[in-house]
């Protein structure tokens, strides 16, 4: 589904998809089996709130990691395919080689110019 939406979004002509994209998390339900199926694509995090045994008060549970170009992990997949991780005021962002600006995730639907170089 997410490659579906990620290339619906590239052939889009009114979406600007080589500099516009987007993030995704889906969460589904599966009541037969008791439990929940999480995906998510960039920052859009999974949160669960659950009442704890006998207690009034909600806790907050995070169920999904977000795709920063600061982890180390989605860093070297980047850097192995080619772009580049720099920092800028703090926030890493993904670029091509020699090239300023670029992406703060480092996984998105869209974003068609940096998905050459490690963007997925």
């Amino acid at each position: 589904a997410y490659r579906r939406a990620h290339l619906d979004v590239c052939g889009s002509s009114h979406l600007g998809p080589k500099s516009s994209g987007t993030t995704a998390t889906v969460v589904v339900h599966d009541r037969r089996q008791e439990r929940l199926v999480v995906s998510n694509v960039g920052d859009s995090t999974a949160v669960l709130l659950r009442r704890s045994a006998g207690q009034q008060r909600l806790v907050a549970e995070q169920l999904t990691l977000d795709h920063r170009p600061g982890v180390p992990s989605e860093r070297e997949r980047i850097l192995r395919s080619g772009g580049q991780v720099l920092v800028d005021g703090g926030c890493h962002r993904v670029t091509r080689r020699g090239e300023r600006g670029g992406l703060n995730l480092s996984r998105s639907l869209g974003d068609a110019s940096v998905h050459a170089v490690g963007v997925s």
